[in-house]
């Protein structure tokens, strides 16, 4: 995963000195779908107004096509549809559910958080991961079985921007469904924040390193994610509760 991840900055470096201004600002409902992914953009220095971050154009199209395939093995509409549906039904949501449905049937849940920390180790994992799963275990405590549903359904989002950059789905498609998991979106979280943070941790189980570290993935996310909330022109500073609706063809 880590060099899918370095993959897709690598091109993200080449696409954005190939964006542009596009022809008229974007609705306030694409604008919403564009914070919801606005940490991956920032982290890939791409633009959070532009839809995906990146001008629609022949270039960015055969740039994104490349990430696409690199990162998740889309090649075309039919590994396009296959992929979104995965992250829609499945995702890493469920492999998390599964996990800790696991380490509970095992009795982690009942262990200090040093001693499963321990236990962890013992068993073969790096200090890095036992501390990942020590996470995981607090973040499913404090939230349940949904606790890293955004995760996924941000992802979907960034997808959906970029199926249509690539060229794989029209605006249209692309925009109709994004609308459908936005208010989605909208029924399970109350704020920027809490998305942010259900994001957050659903990023630190994938990425198996330890929040605690101010050098690790997990931190350095969460501080673009302070640093767009905090800063001018936020994509954040649009209100969550937004009236989300059509505003394309």
């Amino acid at each position: 995963m880590k060099k899918i991840l370095c993959g897709l900055l690598a091109c993200a470096l080449f696409m954005t000195a190939l964006a542009g201004c596009s022809k008229s600002a974007p609705s306030d409902t694409v604008k919403w779908f564009n914070a919801t992914y606005a940490i991956l953009t920032t982290a890939n220095e791409a633009d959070v107004n532009e839809i995906g971050g990146y001008k629609k154009n022949s270039v960015n199209e055969v740039l994104v096509q490349a990430v696409l395939e690199d990162s998740w093995g889309v090649t075309d509409r039919a590994t396009a549809d296959e992929t979104l549906d995965w992250i829609l039904t499945d995702g890493h949501r469920i492999t998390f559910q599964d996990d800790m449905a696991s380490l509970e049937e095992l009795g982690f849940f009942e262990l200090t958080d040093s001693d499963a920390k321990e236990v962890f180790v013992e068993m073969g994992f790096t200090d890095d991961e036992a501390a990942c799963y020590v996470a995981a275990m607090e973040t499913y405590r404090q939230g349940g079985e949904h606790a890293i549903d955004a995760w996924d359904y941000c992802r979907a989002l960034q997808l959906l921007s970029w199926y249509y950059l690539a060229g794989y789905y029209t605006e249209s498609e692309a925009m109709d469904k994004s609308l459908e998991i936005a208010k989605e979106l909208q029924s399970l979280y109350t704020s920027w924040d809490e998305l942010a943070e259900s994001y957050l941790k659903g990023y630190n189980y994938w990425s198996e390193d330890d929040p605690e570290d101010p050098n690790s993935a997990t931190a350095a996310r969460r501080q673009v994610y302070e640093t767009l909330r905090d800063g001018e022109n936020s994509p954040y500073s649009l209100a969550w509760n937004t009236t989300l609706e059509k505003t394309w063809e």
